[in-house]
């Protein structure tokens, strides 16, 4: 059993009298302790992209074997950006929502991201729930991801500069 694994059962032992009915081998807490340890990790995983990166540190933290569960799949989620700009918003009103989709899976650690134009509000919070459950093998085009999207969903009202500037 990992040193840290053992300092913080004794702690919990010490800090926690209740829990001294409870008796476990050292194999047992072990096993345990990386079910905990691996359930934290399967939850980060699902919520963020960096999620098994950390995953792995956590492991490396305490001693315990780190194997991927991600089978390479590329992810994918949206960050908010804009519009923010007081004039955009005055001209063509507050009814938008424009960022990026930031994409994880990849071989670098920072993942990567897609440029993602302006669309009504609605829409991005629907494309938004649905891109956190979508997984592709490689990484795809906005194109082939809005295209997969408008099977199961409403087409994206996208902004439309119609100014003659």
């Amino acid at each position: 059993m990992n040193e840290r694994v053992k300092e913080l059962a004794w702690q919990s032992i010490f800090e926690y009298p209740a829990s001294q009915s409870w008796v476990f081998n050292d194999a047992e807490l072990t096993a345990f302790v990386e079910d905990i340890i691996n359930e934290s990790i399967n939850v980060m995983t699902q919520h963020d992209y960096h999620g098994e990166w950390l995953g792995e540190k956590i492991k490396e933290h305490f001693g315990i074997p780190f194997e991927s569960k991600m089978k390479n799949k590329i992810d994918y989620s949206t960050n908010f950006m804009g519009p923010i700009n007081h004039e955009w918003i005055t001209t063509n009103g507050s009814d938008w929502a424009a960022g990026r989709i930031d994409i994880g899976g990849t071989d670098d650690p920072y993942g990567s991201e897609l440029r993602l134009p302006p669309m009504k509000g609605d829409d991005w919070s629907r494309f938004s729930e649905w891109l956190w459950t979508f997984q592709t093998d490689e990484v795809w085009t906005l194109e082939q991801i809005v295209e997969e999207y408008e099977k199961t969903n409403p087409k994206i009202r996208w902004f439309k500069n119609e100014r003659k500037d």
